[in-house]
């Protein structure tokens, strides 16, 4: 896929090898109880941790290695795994002599998770301590990027973190970057050989409006491709809607009558969509379905 036109775009491509990087997804942070996800977040850290500074150790000062050895020696505190990622931007920024990037993906995976299974305030409280240590007021820090599906500034994960950007799919900024845009899937049907496939493909993977901008499912996509343009479902199974189905299996028989409407391809209107309702709220709100 080195032909599309992201990467050819010297934006993202002058990018690459210029900044250190640290890429965690939360997704795998689960557990029907806090203890569950608690293990679970310490041995995300402890992973990242030890891949990324193991091949720089020589340049740590005593009182980095000393924490770092109660991470590898699992002997660690609370507030070192909620310092781990501030830690780390620090020692990348001094060993590297450029500040960090950190990309973390699913953020709020392990929220919803936890709305679901009745810990969700025990959640909160780790994940501002960790997530405010690294993104508020860190001299090392580039750029911070966050991904999921609710809205940030309403989830109290970010006490004091005022100066957080918020996009969601209705805004027009970003809205052709989380996915294949028309131009790059023509693109890529071609070098790939697949360009007569053009409308089947459109008719089956066109599947957002994201801003203004018609975006493909890029899984389904890239699958399809690898499949030499068999057409199917790939999209399937690919995430998790625990919340949706509990938010539908509890809302209004009014509510129900128009989820049957969209299941026979029908239109309804008239919905508002509030951006800034809270997972906390989600269930005393009957119309927080359709965010």
């Amino acid at each position: 896929f080195k032909n599309t036109t992201i990467w050819n775009n010297p934006t993202y491509r002058d990018l690459q090898g210029q900044y250190p990087v640290i890429f965690l997804t939360f997704k795998g942070v689960k557990g029907d109880s806090w203890k569950e996800a608690y293990e679970g977040f310490t041995e995300l850290l402890l992973k990242n941790i030890e891949k990324l500074l193991s091949p720089i150790y020589a340049s740590l000062t005593l009182s980095e290695q000393k924490w770092y050895a109660r991470l590898i020696d699992e002997n660690a505190k609370k507030t070192d795994y909620t310092n781990s990622l501030f830690y780390a931007t620090i020692i990348l920024e001094r060993h590297y002599q450029k500040k960090v990037i950190v990309l973390i993906d699913e953020y709020d995976a392990p929220l919803i998770n936890a709305y679901l299974h009745n810990y969700y305030e025990k959640i909160t409280t780790f994940m501002n301590d960790l997530l405010s240590a690294v993104l508020k007021s860190n001299t090392a820090l580039e750029k911070g990027f966050l991904t999921g599906i609710t809205r940030i500034a309403k989830e109290g994960i970010f006490s004091g973190l005022n100066h957080l950007s918020v996009c969601t799919i209705l805004d027009t900024e970003y809205s052709d970057k989380f996915g294949f845009t028309q131009e790059e899937v023509d693109q890529l049907l071609t070098n790939h050989n697949l360009f007569d496939k053009k409308n089947e493909i459109k008719n089956w993977y066109e599947g957002y409006i994201f801003g203004n901008t018609n975006i493909y499912n890029p899984w389904s996509l890239i699958s399809c491709i690898k499949k030499k343009g068999d057409l199917d479902t790939y999209w399937v199974n690919t995430s998790n809607n625990n919340l949706i189905r509990s938010l539908i299996t509890s809302s209004s028989q009014a509510v129900k009558n128009d989820i049957e409407l969209l299941l026979q391809k029908k239109e309804i209107t008239d919905k508002k969509i509030d951006k800034n309702i809270s997972l906390r709220n989600i269930k005393k709100n009957d119309q927080a379905l359709w965010n």
